[in-house]
């Protein structure tokens, strides 16, 4: 099987499409791997934002393609998603402040 992986989208969509004629398992494997890692990543976004009560920054982040990225020996799971919802919160917590809403 030769499949050219070029920079046109046109080439990748044919690539893929021929990947799945000619090898629906290998296909299905790597479809099914891409969907497993995306839950991940959108399960990331969703439980650490919702500690925070970002729930709506985070669909944003999520529509964007923000990565939800493990580092090795992290102590907390997702470190840089924390400080990022953390942060978020803390800005709102500051504008409701500062309009008297608390």
């Amino acid at each position: 099987m030769n499949i050219s992986l070029g920079l046109n989208i046109m080439n990748i969509a044919a690539a893929i499409e021929q990947l799945r004629i000619e090898k629906p398992e290998l296909y299905r494997t790597v479809v099914n791997q891409g969907v497993m890692q995306e839950r991940v990543r959108v399960l990331a976004h969703l439980n650490v934002a919702g500690m925070y009560y970002s729930l709506p920054e985070a669909v944003e982040a999520v529509a964007a393609g923000m990565p939800a990225t493990l580092v090795t020996g992290e102590v907390i799971p997702y470190t840089l998603l924390h400080d990022h919802y953390a942060f978020i919160e803390d800005e709102r917590d500051e504008l409701e402040a500062a309009s008297g809403y608390l």
